[in-house]
Order: structure tokens, then C-alpha cells, then sequence
């Protein structure tokens, strides 16, 4: 079953993308060795072709934009899967400045 099948896949890893990762973690010998993304807004957007304020406004362009990562490259482990990052506008607001979106 693929992630276009099945939409309890497109915000989780699979199974075997899940154990990969503990064995990992555990210190096992894993070959080859698995790669992994942190999908978030930085990088995300951009890569996709849209603004990074479209990616945070407009529902159907986030999950396309994620769903586009997860289909180009399927055997990646995206962490921690779909997910906006708002916390790189909401950090500096604990020092006192203001969040601007520039798209």
C-alpha cells in the first residue's frame, strides 16, 4: 500500500520507515543507510514553487506541497511528518519583536 492509497499514511511513517529509525537510534548496523527530511515551512514551500505565507494560508497548497515531497521521494523518512513550523515566527516573539509574513 502506498501513501496515495491510503490517507492514514500521508501524516505518519510506515512501519518499516518506523523500525528503520529505531534501529538507527539503537546504534544497529543499517544498510543502506536510510535518509531522513525534517519537513518543515523553511524549505518546503520554496521547493514546492509557492510562498512560504501561501503555505501557511491555504490548506490544499500545504498538503499538496507535503504530499508532492512524499510521492518525489518515497523512500525518504520525512520527520515528524506534515507539519507548519510556526515556532521560527513564534520564538522571536518571546524576545519582544513582531512576526511579519513576507510573501
Amino acid at each position: 500500500m502506498t501513501y496515495k492509497d491510503n490517507p492514514l499514511l500521508w501524516f505518519r511513517m510506515t512501519d518499516k520507515q518506523w523500525d528503520l529509525l529505531v534501529d538507527v537510534i539503537n546504534g544497529k548496523k543499517v544498510e543502506p543507510l536510510p535518509i531522513g527530511f525534517i519537513v518543515d515551512s523553511p524549505w518546503l514551500p520554496n521547493w514546492f514553487g509557492i510562498s512560504i505565507l501561501d503555505y501557511y494560508t491555504n490548506d490544499s497548497l500545504w498538503f499538496e506541497a507535503n504530499m508532492k515531497a512524499i510521492n518525489k521521494f518515497p523512500d525518504v523518512i520525512f520527520l515528524p511528518g506534515f507539519w507548519s513550523e510556526y515556532g521560527y515566527v513564534y520564538r522571536t516573539v518571546s524576545f519582544r519583536s513582531e512576526k511579519f509574513f513576507f510573501g
